[in-house]
């Protein structure tokens, strides 16, 4: 009912055709590889502390505020 066999054909067009590699099992060794340069990219991570920035401060004083002025227009409050 359905052809299961291997189309290496079809698999090395559309690795061709994203732009990436079709490596066949007995040649596993090569994704290893591979692996390895794409992993020593660096991540920089940076943490802001929102009670210290007064912007951000602002902006949930102003979203409480118009919360507020909402439910007390629409006599929730």
């Amino acid at each position: 009912m359905t052809r299961l066999s291997l189309n290496r054909e079809l698999l090395e067009n559309v690795a061709r055709a994203s732009g990436g590699q079709f490596f066949p099992e007995e040649e596993i060794g090569g994704i290893q590889n591979l692996l390895d340069s794409i992993d020593k990219t660096r991540v920089i991570e940076s943490q802001t502390n929102l009670w210290s920035s007064y912007w951000w401060f602002g902006a949930i004083i102003a979203c409480l505020t118009a919360e507020w002025i909402l439910r007390k227009r629409a006599g929730y409050v």
